[in-house]
């Protein structure tokens, strides 16, 4: 069986663990909402593209033929 310091100590790295994966979850989750909230997400409209090319006239049809 271990020791009462052996335990001790994986006691405390496994505390240290969870304090630390609860720290960086609560900051990702903290750094999102604060994201949504001041609207630096997803608030930017598309503006539409317009382009305008401009085009020469079509020239006329040609003239009939005389009939014969």
């Amino acid at each position: 069986m271990k020791s009462r310091a052996q335990r001790t100590v994986f006691r405390d790295r496994r505390r240290a663990g969870w304090i630390a994966s609860a720290l960086g979850h609560s900051g990702v989750f903290g750094l999102l909402v604060w994201l949504l909230l001041t609207g630096s997400i997803g608030t930017e409209e598309a503006a539409p593209k317009v382009s305008v090319v401009e085009m020469e006239a079509a020239p006329p049809p040609p003239p009939p033929p005389p009939p014969p």
